[in-house]
């Protein structure tokens, strides 16, 4: 947090600047006024029975102290005409979530639509959109599962992204899954799934991917209710867009093949361990000796240290990477911790810590090693049934073996959410 208390102070801005402090937070305040108001009228002329339907509204003024993620204030003047790395913005959102179930069918959806614009960087303010249903289907007592659809276009996090031009990603996600429990200690799960990712900058476009995945399972489940289990999955990775390696066009597209454990065990009503791992390989269709062959794993800790406190601890060792153009995939190595503490009936506490060693042994051109580390701290403070407000600091690092993309950032953000 030592940007967020000196190293970010400019004489022109301060801190958070006089804009975010006098103009910013006082369209929180005036949010919160209307947010107010509209509280003062009665919940059910929004909602029918059973919250069926509940819009929400809600604001967030952010402070970034180097928003494009530059290693230094030279590569910005260089890159933008300015050393000035650090930003205001607000982002405005406003949506409807549908929650109903008709017997032993549940059908959810949750759209939405925001819009943010930045104070310095008005080149990059965009629309984004959001757009989940789900249908969770049983049939009888002993065969149930979902039919999934997302729609999602968002900004491109500047640490994944170095070009200037606005980078919007769209993801498209189908799933339909479904278990049947054919004996009271037993079973068998199935799933099949397609994901699309597009990237609207032209530089980043080779990066664009579709994923057809398909996943067999079978799980022992104890008088516990701890579940053990093996499951089988299979991905065909598809880059429409090749790949130019000087005066050669690179196909990035693979196959990866899995087989690995999964264990859910309920240790106490307190503690709950869960683990899944095995052996991973994946082909690609050129360039072979960028294939990988080796064992990946997540294991996660949900602890109820107390009534009020909530401990989460997860480690992984696994590949992934979807988002780069030059590496078809990195090898993550890493640990979080993140902390949960009810102060009282309304405040809540959370609090985050990352770290995160990737390495790019995917990439075509070179060898990369990154570093990554974070930390944030949250209060929450749900001021009324329906009025959520919300404080954030946090703070990113990134040390890598191309110092052009290391980096440093701090932020703090407030927010205000109404759901009717």
């Amino acid at each position: 947090m030592q940007c967020l208390v000196s190293g970010c102070y400019t004489p022109e801005v301060g801190l958070f600047g006089k804009r975010f402090f006098l103009v910013n937070v006082l369209k929180v305040a005036c949010v919160a006024i209307l947010f107010a108001t509209a509280y003062a009228y009665p919940r059910d002329v929004f909602a029918e029975e059973g919250d069926f339907f509940r819009p929400y509204m809600g604001i967030t003024q952010g402070y970034d102290s180097n928003l494009r993620r530059f290693n230094s204030r030279e590569t910005a003047l260089a890159a933008t005409g300015s050393s000035e790395t650090s930003d205001t913005f607000t982002r405005k959102e406003v949506g409807v979530i549908l929650d109903k179930q008709i017997s032993l069918q549940k059908l959810y959806a949750d759209i939405s639509v925001n819009d943010t614009r930045y104070n310095r960087n008005s080149d990059i303010d965009n629309d984004g959109k959001k757009a989940l249903g789900r249908w969770g289907w049983q049939v009888g007592n002993h065969l149930q599962g979902n039919v999934e659809a997302s729609h999602e276009e968002s900004l491109v996090p500047f640490a994944d992204y170095r070009g200037l031009e606005l980078n919007q990603r769209t993801i498209d996600r189908r799933l339909f899954d479904a278990t049947w429990r054919f004996h009271p200690s037993w079973q068998v799960r199935s799933a099949i799934s397609r994901s699309e990712m597009e990237f609207s900058a032209v530089s980043q476009q080779r990066a664009n991917l579709n994923e057809n995945a398909q996943e067999l399972g079978v799980d022992y489940l104890s008088p516990s209710l701890s579940k053990i289990g093996i499951q089988y999955r299979h991905v065909r990775g598809d880059r429409p867009v090749p790949l130019q390696v000087g005066i050669l066009l690179v196909d990035n597209s693979y196959d990866q093949n899995e087989l690995k454990a999964k264990v859910d065990w309920m240790y106490s009503g307190k503690t709950q361990l869960q683990f899944l791992g095995g052996l991973v390989e994946r082909k690609h269709d050129e360039f072979s000796e960028r294939d990988y062959s080796g064992f990946n794993s997540r294991l996660n800790l949900n602890w109820a240290a107390t009534g009020k406190t909530l401990v989460n601890i997860s480690t992984w060792r696994e590949i992934g990477g979807q988002s780069y153009v030059t590496s078809s995939y990195i090898l993550s190595r890493g640990i979080s911790l993140g902390l949960s503490w009810l102060v009282t009936g309304k405040v809540t506490v959370q609090g985050n810590l990352r770290y995160d060693n990737q390495d790019f042994q995917g990439d075509i051109n070179s060898h990369r090693v990154d570093t990554y580390r974070s930390s944030s701290v949250s209060l929450l403070y749900k001021a009324t049934d329906a009025l959520s407000l919300n404080a954030t600091l946090n703070r990113s690092t990134r040390i890598s073996t191309n110092e052009l993309l290391e980096f440093a950032s701090s932020g703090a953000f407030l927010s205000a959410q109404y759901a009717f």
